[in-house]
């Protein structure tokens, strides 16, 4: 068993309620929360409510994961997963608005907001460690998957001095067998 202060130094990890990206975007999920509570029609409960709410819960739940990971590289993904729901949420306010659910100023101010909110991710992003990039590995092959050998491997390659003669066959018959003799 790990002592805490071994544990510390194994695993750094962050902790999401002193972020400003956190506590902004929590802000903001519980203010869509009661708006879509207040004004969405009920219809819209298992429609664009609901999608709404997911995706802004979506931005501070995965900053928050991404807290409890042990890399930058990790915390980084999950920041990009961040930036994608606030994108989803930016359409939705816009779609809430055009369907004459928001009025138009809580509309602006909630897509200053949003917008706000992903700028804040960005620069945060960019004060991680920069993320190396590394090639894609080789695919372990398994002793039990065959061996497909490339296409290219056992091509001759013409030689420099030799061009290589391009012939046109002529165009192809259909081939039809020899008429049979049948057995009245």
């Amino acid at each position: 068993m790990l002592s805490s202060g071994t544990e510390q130094s194994l695993f750094q990890m962050r902790d999401f309620h002193t972020l400003d990206i956190w506590k902004k975007s929590h802000r903001l999920t519980i203010h869509v929360y009661k708006l879509t509570k207040e004004v969405f029609p009920k219809e819209e409960l298992y429609g664009l409510t609901s999608q709404i709410r997911r995706a802004c819960s979506s931005i501070p739940t995965n900053i928050a994961e991404g807290c409890g990971r042990g890399s930058d590289i990790d915390f980084a993904r999950f920041l990009q997963i961040a930036i994608g729901s606030s994108s989803e949420v930016e359409y939705e306010l816009l779609l809430a608005h055009d369907l004459q659910y928001i009025p138009n100023e809580k509309y602006q101010e909630l897509s200053s907001e949003i917008i706000s909110i992903r700028k804040m991710i960005i620069r945060f992003m960019d004060k991680l460690k920069p993320i190396p990039h590394t090639p894609s590995p080789t695919p372990h092959r398994s002793p039990l998957t065959p061996h497909r050998p490339s296409l290219t491997a056992h091509r001759p390659s013409p030689t420099p001095h030799r061009p290589q003669l391009i012939t046109h066959s002529p165009p192809l018959t259909p081939h039809h067998p020899p008429p049979t003799a049948h057995s009245s």
